[in-house]
C-alpha cells in the first residue's frame, strides 16, 4: 500500500462496484445494469463482496479495502512459501518476497495491466488461488484443482492461464530429464541446456 497506494472506484471498479451495489440494493441501476452485468456474469466476485458486506455489517468501502489488504498479504505469503523451496537462506527468501512486493506495481509487458491493481480486483483473488495451486502442484497434491476452481469462480481468465502453466509444470517431469522443477519449461531445449538449468 505504501508503494502502490489505494484508489477506490477507478478503472475496472466502474464495472464491479455497480454490480456489488446492485446486489446490495436491487433497485439501483434499473436501466443501465446491462453495462456491468454482461461483464460480471461469469464471476462470483460481486456476489461474494455483497455477501461480505451483509454478514460483516461494514460499509462496502471498508470491505473492499480489507479484502485488498488481505489478498496482498495472502499473495506475498504464497510467494514466501515458494521462495522457501528455491532458497535455503532466510535472507534470500525475504529478498525474493521484497522484490516481488516492489514489482507488484509494474505493468505486464504489452497488456497495460499492472501485476497487482491499486484497488480490489477479481484478478487478486485468482492470483492468490493460482499461487496456492502452484504450491500444491509442486507437492503433487490434488488440492491444486480446488484452488484453480476457486480462482475460476472469481476470475475465469486468470485461472485458465494459471491452469495452463500448472499443467506444464505437472507434466514436465514426465517429459523431460530430471532437473530443477522450478524452471519454466517454455522451450524444449531447456532440459538439455546447462545454462538454463
Amino acid at each position: 500500500l505504501l508503494i502502490h497506494g489505494y484508489h477506490l472506484a477507478v478503472e475496472d471498479q466502474a464495472i464491479y462496484l455497480p454490480a456489488i451495489e446492485q446486489h446490495l440494493d436491487p433497485r439501483l441501476f434499473p436501466l443501465d445494469s446491462i453495462y456491468f452485468q454482461s461483464q460480471t456474469v461469469l464471476t462470483l466476485f460481486d456476489d461474494f463482496m455483497a455477501f461480505c458486506v451483509r454478514i460483516s455489517h461494514l460499509p462496502l468501502d471498508a470491505v473492499l479495502f480489507g479484502w485488498h489488504v488481505l489478498t496482498i498479504f495472502l499473495f506475498l505469503l504464497a510467494c514466501l512459501q515458494l521462495t522457501r523451496r528455491c532458497f535455503a537462506e532466510p535472507v534470500a527468501q525475504w529478498a525474493a518476497v521484497s522484490l516481488m512486493t516492489v514489482m507488484l506495481t509494474l505493468p505486464i509487458g504489452g497488456t497495460l495491466l499492472l501485476i497487482w491493481d491499486q484497488y480490489l480486483h477479481p484478478r487478486a483473488f485468482a492470483s492468490v488461488a493460482v499461487m496456492f495451486a502452484l504450491l500444491a502442484t509442486l507437492d503433487y497434491k490434488p488440492r491444486a484443482a480446488a484452488w484453480l476452481a476457486l480462482g475460476a469462480c472469481l476470475h475465469p481468465q486468470m485461472a485458465f492461464y494459471g491452469g495452463i502453466h500448472l499443467a506444464i509444470l505437472a507434466w514436465w517431469p514426465l517429459l523431460a530429464t530430471p532437473g530443477p522443477r522450478m524452471l519454466l519449461p517454455a522451450f524444449p531445449w531447456v532440459s538439455s541446456n546447462a545454462a538454463w538449468r
